[in-house]
């Protein structure tokens, strides 16, 4: 709720230093994408199946961990 859910990609150079911007997202809450439910249901760390990044349409695999404070 901090970011407005709003979700910025930038692009680095070799030490890590943040570049240009490359795309905005607005409207992305992680607490509903698959990743982040099945952590929480599975209550340990967890794998997600392969599937198509929206942000950059590669196959992708994403691995979640609950965390608690």
């Amino acid at each position: 709720a901090a970011t407005d859910y709003r979700v910025f990609f930038y692009n680095v150079n070799a030490f890590g230093d943040r570049g240009s911007l490359v795309k905005q997202f607005t409207q992305f809450d992680p607490r509903k994408r698959p990743w982040y439910i099945a952590a929480v249901q599975a209550n340990t760390p967890v794998w997600s199946e392969v599937y198509t990044d929206f942000t950059t349409g590669l196959p992708t695999i994403t691995a979640s961990q609950p965390v608690y404070d």
